[in-house]
Order: structure tokens, then C-alpha cells, then sequence
């Protein structure tokens, strides 16, 4: 299923080498070399907010942690700018828990709002990716992975996040961070 970006704030980011659109989206080929693109994604949940980020060049997603859920925008641009300097993100990706139908319920809104808040608040550009499914397929990689059923309560937020932000990763055009067309 193809995924869309959802929210796209109207604001040009300029960061080192690359240029970021209003779309998020970076060449990452800039001069004939790699430019550095780093994203932090957000699963936010009522209790708990996993994080996520990307390599050097936004080609792969790893978890990095969790933040407590249920944080307004202040509150949360308040912990996110710490990460922001200290890994150097260019751009922010927040999953939108639409229903399977693609309505929006109250979650979703509740989301929407918040990502426009932090936009608001925050000087990088900041997106809504769908995030449909992602907590199921996290469950399942752990599952086949072998984790515990302790450890996958303990770090499913983060892995959530993770499965999100390589789906918006695996989106950009031309599927290569090395291609030029991208």
C-alpha cells in the first residue's frame, strides 16, 4: 500500500548542502557527493512517544528511545529541541493513526494538532506520514526476531517508530539515497 505524506508545511529549510522543499523531501545528491540528512520520526501514544531516526544521509531508520506520551506541543518541541541539536535533524516526521477506512478519528486529530503545534515551535520542517499497520508489523518483527514478550511492551513505541520512518524513508522518489534523480 502506498503510502502519502499527509501534512506539508508551506516553508523552505535550508540545511548545510541540501535544500529541503515544503515536501520534506531532499535531493540528498548534492555535488556529486551524499549530503547529510538526518530525520527524527514520532509515534506518539497516549502514554509513551517513540523515537526514531535516521542514518547520516536518511537512507535507514533505527530507534533511539522513548519520550513520555501525552505531552502538549510545548511540552514535547521542549524535549524534541534537545534531540534535534544533539543529532543534528533537518526534518521531523510524525505517524498519523488514521483508521484502516483512511477517516481520521479523534487520535488522528489529536495528532494533527499536535504536528502543527510543533511546527509552530520548531525550526525544522515537520510532516504527518500514515502510519497504518506499523504497530502490527512491529509486533511481528519482534516476534520473529525471537524478543520476549516483556521486552517487546518495553520497546514496541520505539520500533513502531522505526517501521514508520523507513516507510517515508522507502518513499522518497527513486528508492536510492546514491541516485541523483531522487
Amino acid at each position: 500500500m502506498a503510502r502519502k505524506v499527509l501534512y506539508q508545511p508551506a516553508k523552505v529549510k535550508e540545511v548545510g548542502q541540501a535544500t529541503l522543499p515544503a515536501n520534506g523531501h531532499s535531493d540528498r545528491f548534492s555535488n556529486g557527493t551524499l549530503s547529510r540528512v538526518v530525520y527524527l520520526c514520532l509515534d506518539i501514544g497516549t502514554r509513551r512517544t517513540g523515537v526514531a531516526i535516521s542514518d547520516p544521509i536518511g537512507m535507514l531508520a533505527r530507534p533511539l528511545g522513548r519520550l513520555p506520551g501525552g505531552e502538549g506541543a510545548e511540552a514535547l518541541a521542549d524535549r524534541l529541541r534537545n534531540l534535534i541539536e544533539e543529532h543534528q535533524v533537518e526534518a521531523i516526521v510524525v505517524g498519523l493513526p488514521r483508521r484502516l477506512s483512511g477517516e481520521h478519528g479523534p487520535e488522528a486529530e489529536h495528532v494533527t494538532s499536535l504536528a502543527a503545534g510543533l511546527h509552530k515551535r520548531l525550526a525544522v520542517p515537520v510532516q504527518l506520514w500514515d502510519e497504518r499497520l506499523t504497530t502490527v508489523e512491529a509486533r511481528r518483527l519482534m516476534i520473529e526476531a525471537g524478543v520476549r514478550r516483556k521486552r517487546r511492551k518495553a520497546v514496541i513505541d520505539e520500533i513502531a517508530a522505526t517501521v514508520i520512518l523507513q516507510s517515508y524513508l522507502d518513499s522518497l522518489p527513486s528508492g536510492s539515497a546514491a541516485d541523483p534523480a531522487r
